[in-house]
């Protein structure tokens, strides 16, 4: 019999998984269970600013291998459900309902979604105490938006979570042999722990970079130096050492809190975690701080800002940074002309839903164009780390400002250069 996979919620992750699979040539069921969404996902209107991913699923859409429904019943007869919720809340919600749609002692649930420790476990009792006959899975993502096709095809390495000795796990590991890819086979607790604790350790080095560079700029060091030659260093390496203003996003914030709350529930304290979190607090205040020490009183002021996605090449503006920032510069009378190549369709949304946009009507402007954006501005807050800033012509960047005063978050230039192209050049952790 010719292998089923289901696929439960077509959100980014729930949508490469689908094309993950569609693209090995299964057939796949791709259930979305909100009709907003479903019909975003059937009208080819669902955002996303990879390109690549947004040409895969497509691809997926046209094939004959792919059936997108609303409707649960249609998981009957699937052998292995991947389950990519957005939350704890959602993940029991979809349990108890497609339950009865799942064959006993057949299907295979395999939880993608980031979740608490122990989950898994407790949705494994919960199938054994109604005698379901269902095996559960842990199945953990490490994908990364503006890389999500890379991830998903090609991933560092696959963590699964489960009794090794089970039919489900041994035909999943079998499927995945085929891409002849890294696996490691533990428990449930430990795969759903090695997720949380990996991105707490890529939180914990921003962090310490961050505390670094506040150092450096004291002492007149170069932070990017500094990293560099950390990052030779085999047992460091060179991922996650940018000094900057500090990680947001949907991943990283979202998994320390599950860690930190979770220890909590045990009375347990996270010093180190806590620290993380707060230095990560502290140097999302840099740009404001920056610009305080350059002005004084804000009121009235126009300043440019570019970036208000969490990181560059993504349209992804979830827990970003930029837009505590830019929401504290409001309440300072600000006036901000901003620009940013894919977040601006979700900043609107969201600020006209929050009623930020009626209440600061007059502060905000928005433009669709870089060089726009710094007309007349005293200064250039940049935020985020796009690579369509740092090839921008500085020369006509210059000629429009007020002030040739570059404020850069994300360290994109070298101070050298911005000295001699005759900017006032304030960088995280580095002096010209």
């Amino acid at each position: 019999m010719k292998t089923r996979i289901g696929v439960l919620g077509g959100n980014s992750l729930g949508l490469a998984v689908t094309v993950r699979w569609v693209e090995s040539g299964y057939d796949v069921i791709l259930v979305e269970p909100s009709l907003d969404r479903f019909q975003d996902i059937t009208k080819d209107t669902f955002f996303s600013y990879e390109q690549d991913f947004i040409e895969s699923f497509r691809r997926a859409k046209l094939s004959n291998r792919l059936d997108v429904s609303i409707d649960f019943y249609k998981l009957s007869g699937i052998h292995f459900l991947f389950v990519c919720v957005e939350n704890i809340h959602l993940l029991w919600t979809v349990v108890h309902k497609m339950a009865s749609f799942l064959s006993a002692d057949k299907a295979c649930l395999i939880i993608k979604s980031t979740v608490p420790v122990g989950t898994a476990d407790e949705i494994q009792q919960w199938f054994d105490e109604k005698r379901k006959g269902i095996e559960v899975i842990s199945f953990p993502n490490f994908l990364r938006k503006g890389e999500t096709m890379a991830d998903i095809l090609q991933p560092a390495r696959i963590i699964l979570g489960g009794d090794g000795n089970q039919p489900g796990m041994k035909a999943l590991r079998k499927l995945l042999a085929c891409d002849s890819l890294p696996i490691m086979v533990t428990t449930r607790k430990n795969a759903e722990m090695i997720k949380l604790a990996s991105n707490a350790f890529l939180a914990a080095k921003i962090s310490f970079m961050n505390q670094i560079a506040q150092i450096c700029e004291g002492l007149g060091v170069d932070i990017q130096t500094v990293s560099r030659g950390m990052g030779l260093d085999p047992r460091i390496g060179q991922a996650f050492l940018e000094a900057g203003i500090g990680f947001g996003g949907p991943g990283l914030p979202n998994d320390m809190h599950l860690l930190i709350e979770q220890a909590k529930q045990y009375q347990w304290t996270t010093p180190l975690l806590d620290a993380v979190m707060m230095i990560n607090h502290q140097q999302s205040e840099w740009a404001i701080e920056k610009v305080k020490e350059k002005f004084g009183k804000l009121e009235g002021r126009t300043l440019a800002v570019w970036g208000v996605t969490f990181k560059g090449e993504t349209d992804e503006i979830s827990q970003s940074v930029s837009l505590g920032i830019l929401e504290t510069l409001l309440k300072e009378k600000v006036i901000l002309q901003i620009y940013d190549p894919g977040g601006l369709p979700r900043l609107k949304e969201k600020w006209v839903a929050e009623g930020i946009f009626q209440r600061h009507e007059t502060q905000i402007r928005i433009y669709t164009h870089p060089l726009e954006s710094v007309e007349q501005a005293s200064a250039l807050l940049i935020l985020t780390n796009w690579q369509e800033f740092k090839e921008v012509n500085l020369t006509r960047v210059k000629e429009r400002m007020e002030c040739p005063l570059i404020i850069d978050g994300r360290n994109l230039f070298p101070p050298l250069m911005m000295k001699e192209l005759g900017f006032e050049y304030i960088s995280v952790g580095r002096k010209v």
